[in-house]
């Protein structure tokens, strides 16, 4: 088969724990470009956090919010956000737990606590530029998020809050970053968006790639013809991927791309 469709996770896939890349992976993804492969991040990250990267890497179509808010060049295929009573049960249990939350929207990252350790080890952890505190008076705002994480949780984070058939939970699967958990989505999620991608361009799912290396990856890994692990991935992650690759220090994206000969 054909690969056609490449999807890239960024955090512990393009970028390291620093949060730079190195430019073999940079002119890797322009090589599948020159060769027609349409290439995609898919990331947990709200959009307007990643905006350097996709100019670097020449992405013209993206998903971001683990899934929630999909884009082909200036076309948007799908935008889900959550429901803002689900919202508000998360903020009223993460109280009780000395949790902090961050709500993402199309243009900024809303903490319950902005001064907290919490936040501002998350903030530095991932470089995060458009930060602000949620106002008192915030239904609006809720009304408009994308995506949200809980900050300062632990394994435990499964046993503290409301057991909600549509939700579970991801750890963020980076240095500085680990107490960091996304609320997720049954239905919303990066595996839902690359199947609607891939439908907008009524492509065989065979066709399509996939780099990641966080639990948040699973769903579009099951999705894809061929998913790759990076040497840095958790662990629960290897049972639905292809072949683990090298991590992402060691030029992950570049020799799995090698070992699928779709670059040289």
């Amino acid at each position: 088969m054909t690969h056609t469709f490449a999807f890239f996770d960024i955090d512990g896939t393009i970028l390291r724990d620093d949060q730079t890349y190195d430019t073999q992976t940079k002119e890797a993804i322009h090589t599948l470009q020159e060769k027609d492969i349409r290439t995609f991040f898919a990331t947990g990250r709200p959009l307007h956090e990643i905006h350097p990267l996709l100019k670097d890497f020449n992405m013209q179509a993206h998903i971001t919010y683990n899934g929630a808010y999909v884009v082909h060049e200036d076309e948007v295929l799908l935008n889900a956000t959550f429901d803002a009573d689900v919202l508000q049960t998360f903020a009223e249990h993460s109280k009780q737990y000395g949790h902090e939350l961050v709500y993402y929207t199309k243009d900024t990252n809303y903490y319950t606590n902005l001064a907290s350790e919490a936040s501002q080890d998350f903030i530095q952890a991932l470089g995060m530029q458009n930060n602000q505190q949620l106002p008192k008076d915030a239904d609006t705002i809720l009304e408009e998020v994308l995506g949200a994480t809980i900050l300062g949780a632990t394994e435990h984070i499964h046993h503290q809050y409301p057991n909600m058939a549509n939700i579970h939970f991801s750890q963020v699967n980076i240095d500085g970053a680990k107490q960091a958990y996304d609320i997720l989505r049954l239905n919303v999620n990066k595996g839902v968006a690359v199947h609607i991608i891939l439908d907008h361009f009524n492509a065989n799912h065979e066709q399509a790639i996939a780099f990641g290396d966080g639990m948040n990856d699973k769903e579009m890994f099951e999705t894809v013809g061929t998913s790759v692990a990076m040497g840095n991935c958790k662990q629960d992650l290897l049972p639905y991927a292809t072949f683990q690759t090298t991590s992402v220090d060691d030029f992950g994206v570049v020799n799995g791309l090698k070992r699928l000969q779709l670059i040289d």
